[in-house]
């Protein structure tokens, strides 16, 4: 409900929705160890990685851009 009233638009869903997808993603790919280590040492820079909830602040800041957008597009539109 609070953030129905504060955000109409969909985007900032969706951005965060995809960004936490893709960090999924390649969650899944460490856990069925189809990624070296170089790769997963420079995952575990992403926030929280190392703890399986590297997907927290990605899906932030996919939220702000998703805002970000929608504000842009109403800005244009207005």
């Amino acid at each position: 409900v609070l953030f129905g009233n504060i955000v109409k638009s969909k985007l900032p869903y969706i951005g965060a929705i995809l960004a936490s997808t893709i960090i999924g993603i390649i969650a899944v790919l460490k856990i069925f160890g189809l990624l070296n280590n170089e790769t997963i040492s420079i995952l575990n820079k992403i926030p929280f990685f190392e703890m399986d909830l590297g997907w927290v602040v990605p899906s932030i800041i996919g939220f702000i851009i998703g805002l970000a957008i929608s504000k842009k597009k109403e800005e244009t539109i207005a």
